[in-house]
Formats: C-alpha cells, structure tokens, sequence
C-alpha cells in the first residue's frame, strides 16, 4: 500500500507523538510502548491513551488499558504496529471496541497551484476557533465539555511548534472552510481540514491544503505529510494534490458499559 520509506513514517510518527508528549502531564514507558496521560483534559482521547509501538497481544493491550486508564470512563488504545492492528481488530471488534484507521500521506513533489489557490486567507485565530468549535459540535459524542477540552488541546498544538492558520471565506465573508501547518523546522504536518456543510464541493477545502502544502515545502526541508481517515474520500483529494500513503495506523476506543471483552 505505502510507496515511502520506512524512514519517513518514523518521522511523521515521532512527529505526532513528540507534539502529544510536549502537551501531555505524564509519558509512562511499558514494554511495548508508552501511556500518555493529561489530568485536565481527560476527554481528549489523543491525551489519554495507551500507544502501542510494537506487535502486542490483544491481552496484554486490554492489560495495559485497564490498569493505566483505570479512572477514566473510557478504554484508548492507539497502535503504530500495523500488524498489531489486524490481530486486536479480530478480538477488538466483536467486543464492542470501535476501531479508526488513519493513513499517513507525504507530499511528493511540489502542489498543483490552482486558480482557488486566490482565494486563501490566513484569518484570526478567533473564528479559527470559532469554525472548529462547530466542527467538533457536529458530533454529539463529544459533548460540550469534551468541546472545551478539545479546542484547548488545538491551541496547545499550536504553540508547540510553528502554527500557519488558512481558511476560505463565503461571500457574506464568514470563515467557511480551515486548515492548519505546524512545522518544526525539519517536518510539517497539515491537519485540521474542515469545511461547513453549506459550502462544500466548492472547492474550498482543496485551495487550503494545497495552499498549506506548498508553504510547508517552502518552509522546511525533509517531509510533509498529512493524516486521513483510511475508510473516507479525503485521501483522495490529498492524492490530487501530491501526497502519497507511507503508512497506516488504528485507534481502538469503547466506551465502558459497552459489552465485556471476553475470550
């Protein structure tokens, strides 16, 4: 499936990784990778999970869940291991385990520079806010606390490292689509890809990845990439314009209440 090196997924892995442990309260090393735990925003998933880096068994995963995330209502684990990925979706899922596979994506070249490339704006960080608070308020999942927190989550993302912030504005000139650049120096990531129901097949979307994609080449010398929901069409309008799969990753998530994992 992957058409890059092994080199440049560790790198857009330790990329990720780096920016949650630079915001997280505590890492904790186990034997086949590391706990991450933050105790004021509990509900952001990404701050409180166990990663697996390594192949694990379906056991020792549920092992490590249980005795690490023992106080929360919820059971996270995140695998970078795409074989560990297969083996815990065969146990996982038939327990009541919902499992999110993301495919990580490099750019290849330089971005086609598009007509709607114009229409890029790099607006406020408050109706930034403002668009993302709708986007993440769309599912009712998540909860108005689990809003706050999330949005907490993205500001502390953005100071970790160098943030660009580029939307599309509607013609009533209300921010209609975003998407973001965080860059280290070495690596950027683009992440953050929203664009309001109303205004979408537009073309929005697409003029400010590519527009992010051609600053994050600008701007650093090794790798951009971008991280898209395996079973969703985006990955396709990031293959239009020159990123290309180096890689696959998986989060399993239940809920407690759901069904026990049995055997």
């Amino acid at each position: 499936m992957a058409d890059g090196g092994a080199g440049q997924l560790g790198a857009a892995l330790a990329f990720i990784d780096g920016m949650v442990e630079a915001i997280a309260d505590r890492v904790i090393p186990v034997p086949d990778g590391c706990v991450v735990r933050s105790d004021e925003l509990s509900n952001v998933w990404s701050l409180n999970h166990v990663r697996l880096t390594r192949p694990t068994s379906p056991d020792t995963a549920i092992r490590l869940a249980d005795e690490h995330l023992a106080d929360l209502s919820y059971r996270h684990i995140e695998v970078e291991a795409e074989s560990t990925c297969h083996e815990l979706e065969a146990r996982f899922l038939p327990a009541g385990w919902r499992e999110d596979r993301y495919l990580l994506m490099a750019l290849r070249g330089s971005p086609p520079n598009g007509a709607g490339v114009a229409m890029v704006v790099e607006p406020e960080q408050e109706e930034t806010v403002a668009l993302h608070r709708r986007w993440l308020s769309e599912d009712p999942r998540i909860g108005e606390r689990g809003v706050d927190e999330l949005l907490e989550f993205a500001r502390r993302q953005g100071a970790v490292h160098r943030e660009w912030r580029f939307g599309v504005r509607a013609e009533d000139g209300t921010l209609a689509s975003l998407t973001k650049l965080w860059s280290d120096g070495t690596t950027a990531q683009i992440e953050d890809v929203y664009t309001a129901p109303e205004h979408r097949n537009r073309g929005f979307a697409r003029a400010a990845v590519s527009h992010a994609a051609r600053v994050g080449r600008g701007a650093v010398p090794g790798l951009v990439f971008i991280v898209a929901d395996a079973d969703d069409w985006p990955q396709q309008l990031y293959a239009r314009i020159g990123f290309r799969p180096i890689g696959l990753t998986c989060a399993f998530h239940r809920e407690l209440g759901a069904p026990p994992l049995v055997g």
